[in-house]
């Protein structure tokens, strides 16, 4: 059967009276779109009309070298722990083993911080007792994978549409029903201008359309004009009105930047250097950045080049000797590794967009008929290594919430929402406080990264790691990293303020003591001390922060500078969270990604640094 041929019992016409039905649509056939597809096939609901329609063409099959060899083709994205844990629970592991067998493995990575020379990079190899290995894969690849398995196993339940547009989307009641229906309607590009669209009415609709949010807009739209007779303050002293209100928060991009895709290989015989490394480099002014991830296991890379949007390297057609200066000016440890062959084909080819901070909610759900995920609720710039993880994590909560209502797919939708809304939001916030320019991001992000370090090494048992270290944790949601790290915060500026005060008390104390101070001198004299001694504790705080921060420093350079790693690498298994195998075999939770036991926590997982300054994907 192939995917991108619709059913010929689902061609409709112009004359057709009656509209075809499906028990599930699914908007989207990205990763995110096809692992809903799985879910929901494997649901046991009575799910056997599951339709997934995408505009784009199908990815080549997985196993089809001959496509996914061209490196600077595809986007690679890293597999963290929150994706590779949700693959493996989507279909009792045999679907994560069939995505890592087209993964490459990051065990480690080198920077260049900015003005270091060619062979002065700093290189890190991760700890074997790592909970977990990045894997790396092209994005349209994984959909691939994917997309293979739902041919081999669950052809009876899912038909793939590709090359096919949801254009509209509208919500009809039903007879008799407080509910209603979705009812989407589809357009062909195999048809050209003359193809005739089509309408489907869907029990459940799911989009995991990404950043297009077609149906996102339609929701969003469609509660803006349930209370539009009201002042918009009334409505948000609705509570009613406001849980059930689809929204989506537009953030202005004030750090844009674009990217193009360059291929380059590593000769076996280089000498300090390895196929199975994470590179990065960057430039003290901020103008160029360079992250490199390996695309094979044999040396070949694609790395992205990261510009300023209105940079003249950034454009289409750009002047491909004026590149080659750049490159070997700004990255001499790269640029040999790059062809003028490659340096011509950069300098022609339009650069690519990086998405903008974008979050849906409060609500994430329309009824009992559709509902929204992935990309689609929650947009954030691919420096941390989370879009994709987070969707497959989106995934496994429907599946959850579903699981909890069997027979009442309104109150599934609602606590799918109750889980993920919050989730969604923190992401992106969270997110685009690491993103900010200039002296807004030294405060939003160099700066409380500055203080993580000193105050988790000063007293660890009262202070978490990093923002960037608790993302990727597994176990902790991201609403709770923001609840932690404004905790922190908190905590730390009170500690400021006491210390103050304490070192105004002794000083003041001290004065006391001191039997020669004449009475009347001495108000003068403990006021004067008092400005004094916080002074000190400022100039304490401030030199603090200079020892480790310099103008053009980039995240990646405090977390080294600091010894702060950007990966929480202690597994759940470590912190008592999960039974292993051996004292439970019935659990359902457990995977074989570590092995031993809880009691020799002092030897292992060692902390990597893996900040990346502008592209911490991993």
């Amino acid at each position: 059967m192939s995917s991108s041929i619709l059913n010929e019992e689902e061609t409709t016409t112009t004359t057709s009276t009656v509209m075809k039905s499906h028990s599930a649509a699914i908007i989207g056939a990205g990763p995110a779109g096809l692992a809903t597809a799985i879910m929901l096939a494997r649901s046991g609901r009575g799910l056997d009309d599951i339709h997934v329609y995408e505009r784009l063409s199908a990815p080549a099959a997985s196993d089809d070298e001959s496509v996914w060899s061209d490196a600077a083709k595809f986007y690679l994205i890293g597999l963290g722990g929150r994706g590779q844990k949700a693959l493996r629970e989507l279909d009792d592991g045999q679907l994560w083993d069939r995505v890592e067998e087209c993964c490459v493995t990051v065990v480690g990575r080198k920077d260049w911080a900015p003005g270091a020379g060619a062979d002065e990079g700093v290189e890190r190899i991760f700890g074997d007792d790592r909970p977990y290995k990045t894997k790396v894969i092209p994005r349209d690849r994984l959909s691939g994978v994917l997309r293979d398995v739902i041919l081999e196993s669950y052809g009876h339940a899912i038909t793939l549409h590709y090359d096919t547009e949801m254009t509209k989307v509208r919500w009809e009641e039903k007879d008799g029903d407080n509910d209603e229906t979705a009812v989407i309607t589809l357009k062909s590009r195999e048809g050209g201008e003359n193809e005739h669209a089509r309408d489907i009415r869907c029990e459940l609709l799911v989009g995991a359309d990404g950043t297009a949010r077609t149906i996102a807009e339609a929701m969003e739209s469609e509660t803006e004009t349930d209370n539009n007779n009201l002042p918009s303050f009334v409505n948000k002293l609705l509570p009613n009105n406001n849980n059930n209100k689809v929204r989506i928060v537009r953030y202005e991009d004030d750090n844009r930047r674009v990217y193009k895709t360059v291929p380059m290989t590593i000769p076996s015989s280089k000498k300090g250097w390895r196929n199975d490394v994470n590179y990065s480099a960057r430039t003290k002014d901020g103008r160029v950045v360079l992250d490199a991830l390996p695309s094979d296991n044999h040396g070949v890379y694609c790395a992205v080049l990261l510009l300023k949007a209105d940079d003249e390297y950034a454009q289409p057609d750009s002047n491909p000797q004026g590149l080659r200066a750049l490159v070997d000016e700004t990255l001499p440890q790269f640029s040999p590794l790059i062809s003028d062959e490659t340096i011509l084909s950069v300098a022609a080819k339009s650069p690519s967009n990086i998405p903008r901070f974008r979050y849906v909610g409060p609500a994430l759900h329309k009824g009992s008929s559709t509902v929204l995920l992935g990309d689609a609720i929650h947009t954030v710039k691919p420096y941390f290594g989370l879009g994709v993880n987070s969707a497959l994590e989106d995934v496994l909560a429907l599946r959850a919430a579903l699981d909890e209502h069997p027979t009442d797919r309104a109150a599934a939708l609602f606590a799918y929402t109750n889980t993920r809304a919050e989730e969604a939001e923190a992401l992106v916030r969270i997110s685009r406080a690491l993103d900010r320019p200039g002296f807004l991001g030294f405060v939003t992000f160099i700066l409380p990264i500055i203080m993580d370090g000193i105050f988790q090494n000063l007293a660890p048992q009262w202070f978490e790691l990093n923002t960037i270290a608790l993302l990727q944790r597994d176990g902790i949601s991201f609403a709770e990293v923001g609840k932690i790290k404004r905790r922190d915060r908190l905590l730390q500026i009170a500690l400021l303020v006491f210390g103050a005060a304490a070192v105004s008390t002794l000083s003041n104390a001290f004065l006391s003591a001191t039997a020669n101070i004449v009475a009347a001198d001495r108000t003068s004299d403990t006021s004067t001390l008092g400005v004094v001694s916080l002074f000190l504790v400022v100039a304490f705080g401030v030199s603090s922060v200079l020892r480790v921060w310099e103008p053009g420093m980039a995240p990646a350079d405090v977390l080294s500078k600091t010894l702060q790693p950007v990966t929480d690498v202690i597994s759940a298994e470590d912190r008592g969270t999960i039974v292993d195998d051996d004292e439970e075999e019935d659990d359902d939770d457990d995977d074989d990604r570590s092995g031993g036991s809880n009691s020799d926590k002092s030897s292992k997982n060692p902390l990597p640094f893996i900040g990346k300054g502008g592209l911490p994907l991993l």
